[in-house]
């Protein structure tokens, strides 16, 4: 169990331990995880038994914008997970500034918004995740497993039939994705433009799609 209070973090991801031969040697411990969000002491309770239940280390829990970038600096964690509803802590505009500080690490956005404005909005600032907050216990795990293999989750209740996600503006989302990441690790500009691109054409199969403003998802009350 994981217990920390805000602005505490923990050092270290990784454990040692004896081999076949005695001998220590480093071993990898789960992901480590970045909390972004507003804490009390039930939700910190809540936390502790979901990342006990998936095998999520929480490395350091951060309920401001400036502690985030202190501990995306000092710990590097694997995973960043942001609560963007609360504008305390950046909003949608940290996933940019985090990405800038480190384009390797992998951001999940924790949302309770159906728009989908957000949605693309969230993977133009470089986001590998869009969870939504009913949906957390589900699609936490999930999340964690599909982004740490370089993939792209939404969760379920926002792709078609349920939601307003179909499978070709999911191909843009992920064309978006990788191309972000490209041009940021081999620090060039060729690919800004299919950016664009993936951007635009995902955008409007959004629009066309006649059942983006009455799914499911986005009639959900929370």
């Amino acid at each position: 169990m994981v217990d920390l209070k805000v602005g505490e973090k923990k050092r270290s991801g990784l454990e040692t331990g004896p081999d076949e031969k005695g001998l220590r040697l480093l071993v990898s411990m789960a992901p480590r995880l970045l909390l972004v969000d507003g804490m009390d002491d039930l939700k910190r309770e809540k936390w502790d038994e979901l990342a006990a239940e998936t095998g999520v280390e929480i490395v350091a829990v951060a309920e401001s914008e400036d502690q985030t970038r202190a501990f995306v600096e000092e710990l590097s964690p694997d995973v960043v997970l942001l609560n963007v509803d609360n504008p305390k802590l950046g909003g949608m505009e940290i996933c940019n500034r985090i990405f800038e500080m480190n384009p390797w690490m992998k951001i999940a956005v924790l949302t309770q918004a159906c728009d989908p404005i957000f949605v693309m909005g969230a993977f133009r600032s470089h986001a590998c995740a869009y969870i939504l907050k009913r949906c957390l216990p589900m699609d936490f795990k999930k999340a964690i497993d599909t982004i740490m293999k370089g993939k792209v989750f939404l969760s379920p209740a926002l792709c078609h039939p349920k939601g307003f996600v179909t499978s070709e503006c999911r191909f843009y989302i992920e064309q978006l994705h990788r191309r972000h990441r490209l041009r940021m690790r081999n620090g060039c500009d060729h690919d800004r433009g299919f950016e664009e691109v993936a951007w635009n054409r995902g955008w409007v199969v959004l629009k066309r799609n006649p059942d983006s403003t009455k799914s499911e998802a986005a009639t959900q009350s929370f």
